[in-house]
């Protein structure tokens, strides 16, 4: 999952970044510039899920402080970041599913 995350929030990043809007702004600039040298580094998956928690709680604070004002790449990355988590628990359901039926009928 985490090499799968690693990827797409690389990509993502790289939308974000080559966004006129995000390069004009330093703060947001700085930002996801800091992230991608972070993700860069990351060696595990653990260090992979926390870059994406942090990022994900920055750009929740950067909207509060900036009245719901952002380029709409940022508000892109922000709304995936929130539901990716979903989305990987929701390709696992059919094979939880699965093995509940399978254990009730050993039973």
């Amino acid at each position: 999952m985490s090499k799968k995350l690693k990827a797409e929030l690389k990509n993502g990043l790289m939308t974000v970044l080559n966004d006129y809007h995000v390069q004009r702004n330093g703060d947001l600039n700085l930002l996801f510039e800091n992230c991608m040298a972070e993700l860069e580094n990351a060696k595990t998956n653990r260090d992979v899920s926390a870059i994406a928690a942090r990022l994900s709680q920055s750009i929740s604070l950067y909207l509060v402080c900036h009245r719901y004002e952002a380029p709409k790449s940022v508000i892109d990355l922000g709304l995936w970041l929130a539901k990716y988590p979903s989305v990987e628990r929701g390709h696992l359901a059919p094979l939880q599913m699965l093995a509940q039926s399978l254990a009730g009928l050993l039973r």
